[in-house]
């Protein structure tokens, strides 16, 4: 079955900003950033609705030097973003063994040098970010939000998606408690992705 898959994975393009492909696929010209990511079952190769809009979100995000998280990485397609937009470095974290593996893979095919990879659950305890990027779930966000807040420095960007429209409502009554302010909200095929500055 992953063979197949492998074989039929297809190229994913967000504007004229980023190209997700495999080692198998030509780089496109006129495209800002390409990202080569070995198709194996992590979460995290493009094709979702949720990770092409952390991309497009990613695209206006104040990346350079800032200290970034990318909670629960996947394939790492988000950290490899981040070092490629000049973050001045990266925190990757994921609770799938596989996932770290496969990350690390890609990492390497990318040429990053500036991410640090690490089995975690959760807010890695002690650290601030200037960026945090979490494409996870709804319970996973519900329960990690007051952290994020917190670790999140002031005037910070945090991106949360893996959330139907539906979701949005129990989202934002959690994010009312907390220091975060609701700045954009993109949308695509009923899902949906919040930014939210740290007041």
């Amino acid at each position: 079955w992953n063979e197949e898959w492998e074989r039929n994975f297809m190229p994913v393009q967000v504007e004229d900003f980023c190209m997700v492909r495999a080692p198998f696929h030509p780089a496109e010209p006129g495209i800002a950033f390409d990202l080569v990511i070995q198709p194996k079952m992590s979460f995290g190769t493009g094709h979702h609705a949720t990770t092409q809009l952390m991309i497009g979100a990613m695209r206006t995000l104040p990346v350079k030097d800032a200290i970034v998280l990318d909670l629960g990485t996947g394939t790492g397609l988000l950290a490899i973003l981040a070092e490629k937009m000049g973050a001045g470095n990266v925190l990757a974290i994921d609770n799938d063994q596989w996932s770290l593996q496969n990350a690390r893979e890609n990492m390497e095919m990318n040429n990053c040098g500036r991410i640090v990879l690490q089995y975690g659950e959760g807010m890695p305890p002690g650290r601030s970010f200037g960026i945090i990027l979490a494409n996870i779930n709804r319970n996973v966000l519900l329960n990690q939000l007051p952290s994020m807040s917190q670790q999140l420095q002031k005037g910070g960007v945090l991106v949360i998606s893996g959330l139907l429209e539906g979701d949005l409502s129990v989202i934002r009554q959690k994010a009312n408690v907390t220091e975060l302010i609701e700045n954009k909200v993109f949308t695509k095929g009923g899902w949906v992705a919040i930014e939210y500055l740290k007041r």
